[in-house]
């Protein structure tokens, strides 16, 4: 081997960020399980919130997601009542994402949590 894996340990910026995502995430996701949430399905919530009626592409491009990656994250939602699905009136192919009243509503209680995980940082 040419490169140390000591060097590659204490260098690597790919394992520094995935090591910090994942510390983050365990914040988020702590102060959000009381809703049953994660910080994924926060950050899809806020998305749709913010789009208003994306289609499912572009939903995944926004959140650099792939797009069956990103159909499957949206089914706890739709389980839960916290989204509808609906085809697009412009393409048949393609399926738009509303948030649901009880969908605006967990936002509503999850966005002070955020808001406290994002000051303590």
């Amino acid at each position: 081997m040419t490169t140390d894996l000591a060097t590659i340990v204490s260098s690597c910026h790919m394992q520094a960020a995935r090591s910090r995502a994942r510390r983050l995430t365990a914040l988020y996701e702590a102060a959000f399980a009381p809703l049953e949430l994660t910080g994924g399905q926060f950050s899809i919530l806020v998305a749709v919130g913010h789009a208003g009626n994306p289609a499912i592409h572009e939903l995944a491009d926004y959140l650099a997601m792939d797009r069956t990656t990103m159909s499957r994250a949206l089914r706890p939602l739709e389980r839960r009542t916290l989204i509808e699905l609906a085809n697009d009136p412009d393409d048949s192919r393609s399926k738009r994402v509303t948030l649901t009243s009880s969908g605006s509503e967990l936002l509503e209680r999850a966005i002070p949590l955020w808001q406290s995980v994002q000051s303590s940082i």
